[in-house]
């Protein structure tokens, strides 16, 4: 997955405590979220190289070409793009909004 947050170039009050924005991670954040290929909460919901095992029985690879799964990542992050512009929601993203207090 990507993970996206959003904080000000002076940083976030987190649990009490200033964070400058290098040391801000997407989780600290208020506004927060996700790209990913799929839905669900799962490992197997993000980009991944391996296959799951039915797929590695029936090609007899274990893993998808690299390109492939680089290629399916930039596909996508336009969707993260969209959002960051005009706050326009793709189907690969997911978004949270963390009420403090």
């Amino acid at each position: 997955v990507v993970n996206f947050g959003k904080c000000s170039s002076a940083g976030i009050e987190f649990h009490g405590q200033k964070l400058p924005p290098e040391e801000v991670s997407a989780s600290h954040c208020a506004t927060n979220g996700r790209l990913q290929p799929g839905k669900g909460a799962t490992l197997w919901n993000w980009f991944r190289q391996d296959k799951p095992l039915l797929k590695r029985l029936f090609s007899r690879e274990a893993l998808y070409p690299a390109e492939e799964v680089v290629g399916d990542l930039i596909g996508m992050f336009s969707e993260l793009e969209a959002y960051w512009e005009r706050n326009e929601m793709g189907p690969h993203l997911r978004v949270f909004q963390v009420r403090s207090g």
